[in-house]
């Protein structure tokens, strides 16, 4: 098996918001020698190591890196019974994030501030809205509530910059056409005591255009957007999955669900409250947007920010090898969000050489080679007709491809 931490160290160009060289080339020097990464079983998070350590923040299960400061090692946020005596919840910020719906904000902030347990921080981020966001704010100053005006007209901005206006370990994004229920701090808080827990979601109730509770058990986040938006998150995972929160989909990607699986990669557990979250359905809303449009599944869950693995089983076949270095170079998914796989079942020493001389100067952040025996020489080139070929054959796939699972890590494979 042969890594390519070190050349990815060699080459690493930070930008300014990445993580400086030298914290860079420490993070990589600990994975080299970490044996979750030296028994292939490091990607538990469907991350690449050379991609994850670029991050300031980021956070690689079970393993304390450089520059990194544990997320276990914050204390529980607070229960209810140790808030009792005050007027306000020690530590949950309510960040409501409003473009153009000031006609919706007075019921939303109402609904925050009636809460049973009461948050110590609200906040209106207004995003760029030309409508009466910041004169329905103003009337609610006296009471607590603070506003931030920012222009980024894209809700991954806009909620990063409430994330950093607040300083509270528990956080709720609480969309301006969205209300909560009364009762809803009071019951998501206490599951906070667990400190393995980043996120506590709960049912929906639908109002508005339509009416009716939405339960959404809880399954694969990789594959279905059962947390909603305003789910309770602890600060600290929401830092540790910071760079969903540079992604800039669009308006018909769910940011939501790409923030959430960030979280989900990163280690954190996902808790369940009684509480519930109103979700106005209304002719405007972004979800009304998308089926008008008929985003595809593609587009709504954001697959093009996903890292995947490419697998390629290469027979030894010399007259393909310009072509295959062609198509690595010039395919268009972006080469820092694919793990290359090569599996070598040429038995050929002098095309594995040629290989991985190739990989060497390969433009991919992380790839892997190794060589699998599965076969007589050359059998990609035998007579398929033939009854034996047909049996070795047969063998042979089976071999390759549950040897490409294996390799995977990633949530989703490309095979060629």
């Amino acid at each position: 098996m042969t890594f390519n931490a070190d050349l990815s160290a060699a080459r690493y160009q930070p930008r300014p918001q990445d993580a400086p060289p030298e914290v860079y080339a420490e993070r990589l020097s600990v994975c080299q020698t970490c044996q979750n990464r030296r028994a292939n079983s490091c990607r538990p998070a469907a991350q690449l190591c050379s991609v994850l350590a670029r991050h300031p923040v980021a956070n690689c299960p079970g393993v304390k890196w450089p520059g990194q400061e544990s997320p276990r090692e914050q204390p529980p946020a607070p229960t209810p019974s140790r808030a009792a005596s005050s007027a306000a919840v020690a530590g949950v910020a309510v960040i409501i994030i409003s473009h153009n719906y000031g006609r919706f904000l007075e019921e939303s902030i109402e609904s925050v501030l009636g809460q049973q347990l009461r948050p110590a921080e609200i906040l209106v981020v207004d995003d760029a809205s030309d409508d009466e966001t910041r004169d329905v704010t103003d009337r609610y100053l006296a009471r607590g509530v603070r506003y931030r005006r920012v222009e980024a007209r894209e809700v991954a901005a806009a909620r990063w910059a409430g994330l950093q206006a607040t300083k509270s370990p528990l956080v709720v994004f609480l969309d301006a056409d969205d209300v909560l229920g009364p009762d809803y701090l009071q019951t998501g808080i206490p599951l906070f005591a667990d400190p393995e827990v980043g996120v506590v979601t709960s049912d929906l109730e639908q109002f508005g255009a339509i009416s009716g509770r939405l339960h959404h058990p809880a399954g694969n986040i990789e594959a279905t957007n059962w947390v909603h938006a305003g789910s309770i998150a602890r600060r600290t995972a929401l830092e540790t999955a910071a760079p969903a929160f540079e992604l800039r989909p669009g308006p018909w990607t769910h940011h939501d669900w790409l923030m959430w699986r960030a979280v989900h990669r990163q280690g954190w557990k996902f808790a369940r409250s009684p509480g519930t979250y109103r979700y106005r359905k209304h002719p405007t809303s972004v979800s009304a947007g998308m089926v008008r449009e008929r985003v595809s599944y593609f587009q709504e869950a954001g697959l093009g920010f996903e890292t995947l693995t490419l697998f390629l089983a290469l027979s030894g076949r010399d007259r393909e090898f310009t072509r295959l270095t062609e198509f690595l170079r010039y395919q268009t998914w972006p080469k820092d969000q694919i793990r290359l796989v090569i599996c070598d079942t040429s038995q050929n020493q002098s095309f594995g050489a040629r290989l991985r001389k190739c990989l060497v100067n390969c433009e991919y952040s992380d790839w892997r080679y190794y060589r699998q025996s599965v076969g007589p020489p050359n059998l990609a080139d035998h007579d398929r007709h033939d009854a034996k070929t047909h049996r070795n054959v047969q063998v042979a796939m089976p071999r390759i491809y549950s040897r490409a699972i294996r390799e995977a890590g990633t949530e989703y494979l490309w095979i060629l």
